[in-house]
């Protein structure tokens, strides 16, 4: 699973290929992910993005800026927000834990700061010898080293189950997580399975649960923060274990550990025990941060001890049941002989006793016993299994039911028919969906909501002065499902647009949680850093100098997607109440009143982001728009405009201060549409009209400024060249007066080097590793001149798919044929992210080894808004009606029936798809 991904510090990375070192690749600044792809294959007839009630009229280029809403100066304070106060103690309980660690195969982690719990699973084969095999030992997500993993069902809360398919250590690992009741508390506990079945030639694994307290942000380590071992519980198996342990964010614990043979008709008794080992350090070296090698030099072929010299166990192979005193990282061990088996661990909240004397303080801890033994009882063996059954039948039935997918026992599921009666079941290449589509449905949604982590931590923010220190800001929470576990597992701005789309259609409650942690994010000037890399575990997988964020740096609204969805739902209810204008009183489902109340804690925020985005990327006229940050010395052929999102999609060959990006227009237009919508909700009209003023401009201004008529579709407009000539240049290093940096530059002669003004002494050509000077391809336009940037793609739909057009709009069909036209945009498998009529940047690189990207792919998310413009102006009166509703079906089958294949074929939901050969590709 994937989807969309960034780059380290926000340049969009490309995903490596199969041979390339993940860092390696994280490093040329190529920005794999896609939205989650796979969410589109059920959600595709949800409508959202209503239009609104607005008809702009062309005007001439210079716009008057009269309606300009007004962009104040950056707040210095915004007010308090408070994400989880506007939340159910029930909903905040049942997220209190959760499997929050996307980066490694299995993680969790409680929902709390400023310490907090964590565990997660290793796994391995053993050696000749009975150590581990450091050489396949899986913990953090990978995209090349397993055939496949993924969570196939995942409810978001309270149960998530998971097969790992793993060649190399010859085993297939499913992994179950089941949040439990109130233990003895009243606090949500866990119960987790490891099981295992051997494929091929039997080996023996070496499986691990580590469990340990994260204290990265805490004022000082609590000396109670610590895990003990207890003595076994007379219910648990031979060879279970016992650990209690306390965090000062939760309390007192006990973690139960049991294991066994399950017998597979080659010998065995049936539920065989097997012993669990475990090992503990108090040492501040230890901890879920550099437990592969603390165990692996534990139990690993080195087979010393960790370098602080705690002892090396007497059995090589086994850890040696040693647990220090104030012990904060803690390891189980299951040791076996390549049978099928299972791992079961429990925790209980609020610890469990021992058989004391006959005292106050006996009875207590005996009762806490009997407790214990009761939570035992439910989440082990044969009713742990029946649990899990019941879960998984659970998950079905609501996916079935909340999408529609099929039609059951008379119960209405599917669509509506046209004669209003009966049930007719949804279908995807000419039949109903069957058995492989509601798997492909059910891991499409298990694996967003698998992907879901909670993060605390620390936004680096660059200062935007050349040798400034870059600004720590204060620990923050975030909940965010992230774009590609094995390559950024941490949170995206405009990615959790999109994947709150489809969590919002699962559960509103968990959305809504998600937005509202974004916008406890923002600064007090209205910026929210679009990649936010919190805390130790998520920066330990971005190199050094991508951390920091870019202050100007903007990323597209697309958290406004999931409420602007909300908003008409309750529209569209209010209208059956017979509503004539919006007011607050209309809505009847306390829900939805609940969310409005929301928005309207939210509005400071909602309105500050919009007055930063429209004060920041202003362009040079009225109403238009220039993403910040391209910079004409990137090294590439034309440069990227990462914050778009789109990043190497072809944009005016000369970056300059009188460009303009029609997708930011869209955006921003977009964005005072619903903002008036929701004023006037929400009881403001003033604020209303003039969000509604402020909506007229843009839309005058996307006509105006860049409707190109020659083209017959919407354009950006730059100082730029619509031919070039691509000619080899030799590399030299050249460096500043000071001698304090050096900058390569590509020259014609180096025997005649012409430095840039920065850097304007040279100091020596570049070899290219086999005896001659290193080239580089570099572009000399031709008739370069202020113009439309006519390189139709992806930009050139946005009227269409944020559905900004009228209905009526004369611009509407002719951006209908160009996504239809197979010699343009249409292929097989998806819209094409450019135009394969573009000869100069169709699936061109855009440097060495920087392979191009959006220029021509098939990309979900944007495939995904152009179902939802079609779908809707396929059910809106007007010229292009019929055209909209064909090309609808054709697009709907064409990529779903695609993404279907290729998770048949790979088991992944892919962030790309190759418009030739339909293939999934990249991460």
């Amino acid at each position: 699973f994937v989807s969309m991904g960034r780059s380290p510090g926000g340049a969009k990375a490309r995903s490596p290929t199969a041979s390339q070192d993940p860092v390696a690749a994280r490093r040329d600044l190529m920005w794999p992910g896609v939205i989650l792809a796979g969410l589109l294959a059920f959600l595709l007839a949800v409508a959202f993005l209503r239009q609104g009630p607005t008809s702009a009229q062309a005007g001439g280029m210079a716009l008057d800026s009269r309606h300009e809403l007004s962009t104040p100066a950056p707040a210095e304070h915004l007010p308090a927000f408070d994400a989880l106060s506007h939340f159910s103690e029930a909903h905040n309980a049942s997220l209190l834990w959760g499997t929050y660690r996307p980066g490694v195969y299995f993680g969790l982690r409680s929902r709390t700061t400023t310490t907090a719990l964590v565990a997660g699973l290793m796994w391995t084969s053993a050696m000749p010898d009975g150590r581990a095999d450091s050489s396949t030992l899986r913990h953090k997500c990978e995209q090349d080293s397993l055939e496949r993993y993924g969570f196939s069902e995942h409810d978001g809360r309270g149960f998530g189950r998971q097969p790992i398919v793993d060649p190399a250590n010859r085993v297939v690992i499913t992994t179950s997580f089941v949040g439990t009741g109130g233990g003895l508390t009243g606090t949500r506990g866990w119960a987790v399975r490891i099981a295992g079945e051997p494929t091929g030639q039997r080996r023996g694994q070496h499986v691990f649960v580590y469990v340990a307290v994260d204290a990265e942000f805490a004022d000082e380590l609590v000396a109670a923060d610590h895990f003990e071992l207890a003595h076994t519980l007379g219910v648990q198996g031979r060879g279970g274990l016992h650990v209690r342990g306390r965090v000062d964010a939760l309390g007192s614990f006990s973690l139960l550990a049991e294991a066994r043979r399950v017998p597979d008709g080659e010998g065995g008794a049936d539920g065989e025990p097997l012993p669990v080992a475990v090992w503990g350090s108090a040492a501040p070296r230890h901890s879920h941060l550099t437990v592969e090698d603390v165990a692996m030099a534990l139990v690993g072929p080195a087979g010393g001890a960790p370098r602080d010299g705690t002892p090396a166990p007497d059995m090589p192979g086994e850890l040696d049941g040693t647990v220090q005193p104030g012990a904060r990282l803690l390891v189980f061990q299951l040791r076996t002989d390549g049978s099928p088996f299972e791992l079961d661990l429990t925790y209980i909240s609020g610890g469990c006793g021992t058989r004391g004397a006959d005292t106050a303080e006996g009875r207590r801890e005996r009762a806490d016993e009997d407790g214990c033994a009761a939570v035992h009882k439910a989440w082990t063996g044969e009713a742990f299994s029946a649990e899990l059954s019941r879960r998984s039948a659970a998950f079905r039935s609501r996916l079935v039911s909340t999408f529609g997918l099929q039609c059951d026992g008379g119960r209405r599921g599917g669509e509506q028919s046209s004669a209003g009666g009966g049930c007719e079941p949804r279908q995807l290449r000419g039949r109903p969906l069957g058995g492989v589509e509601l798997d492909f449905a059910a891991a499409a949604l298990a694996a967003q909501l698998g992907s879901l982590g909670f993060f605390y931590g620390q936004t680096t923010v660059a200062s935007g002065v050349s040798g400034g220190e870059a600004e720590r800001t204060p620990p923050a929470p975030l909940l965010s499902v992230v774009p590609s576990r094995p390559f950024f597992p941490r949170g995206f701005l405009w990615d959790d647009g999109f994947h709150m789309l489809l969590v919002g259609a699962w559960d509103e409650d968990i959305a809504d949680d998600v937005t509202a942690h974004w916008f406890g994010l923002m600064r007090p000037d209205g910026w929210i850093p679009r990649e936010q890399i919190l805390g130790a575990e998520a920066a330990a997988r971005v190199p050094s100098e991508f951390l920091a964020q870019q202050r100007d740096h903007a990323n597209p609204p697309t958290l406004l997607l999931g409420l602007q969805r909300r908003l008409d739902r309750i529209d569209t209810a209010a209208r059956g109440e017979g509503e004539r204008e919006p007011t607050t009183g209309a809505v009847v489902d306390p829900a939805d009143a609940r969310w409005l109340e929301l928005m309207r804690a939210l509005w400071p925020r909602l309105s500050a982001w919009y007055a930063w985005l429209a004060r920041t990327q202003a362009g040079a006229l009225p109403f238009t728009y220039r993403w910040r940050g391209r910079d004409a010395g990137d090294g590439r052929l034309n440069p990227m405009t990462l914050a778009s999102g789109l990043d190497d999609f072809p944009r005016a060959t000369v970056p300059t201060e009188s460009e303009r990006h029609v997708d930011l227009l869209g955006w921003l237009a977009f964005f005072s549409r619903f903002m008036a919508r929701l004023a006037a909700r929400l009881g403001n009209p003033e604020e209303a009209s003039r969000y509604e003023s402020e909506h007229a401009s843009q839309l005058a201004s996307l006509r105006a400024n860049h409707w190109n008529a020659r083209a017959k579709a919407f354009c950006d407009w730059g100082e730029h060249a619509s031919a070039a000539d691509f000619v080899s240049r030799v590399v030299i290093k050249c460096g500043s007066s000071d001698g304090a940096d050096a900058v390569e530059h590509a020259v014609t002669d180096p025997r005649r080097p012409d430095c840039p003004r920065s850097h304007p002494r040279f100091l020596f050509p570049l070899g290219d590793g086999r005896g001659g000077l290193l080239t580089r391809e570099v572009l000399v336009p031709k008739g370069l001149r202020p113009q439309f940037v006519a390189h139709l793609g992806y930009v050139s739909l946005f009227p269409l798919l944020l559905r900004l057009l009228p209905a009526d709009a004369a611009e509407l069909a002719p951006t209908i044929e160009l996504l239809r036209d197979p010699e343009r945009l249409w292929s097989p498998y998806g819209i094409r992210s450019l135009s394969a009529a573009d000869r100069m940047w169709y699936g061109r690189e855009n440097a060495p080894g920087d392979a191009p990207y959006w220029r021509g792919a098939i990309w979900v998310n944007l495939n995904y808004l152009a179902l939802a413009g079609l779908h809707h102006y396929a059910n809106v009166a007007g010229p292009a009606q019929a055209r909209a509703a064909e090309v609808y079906v054709e697009l709907r089958e064409a990529l779903v029936g695609n993404m279907l294949s290729e998770w048949v074929r790979t088991g992944y939901f892919w962030e790309q798809y190759d418009p030739r050969t339909g293939r999934g590709q990249r991460t």
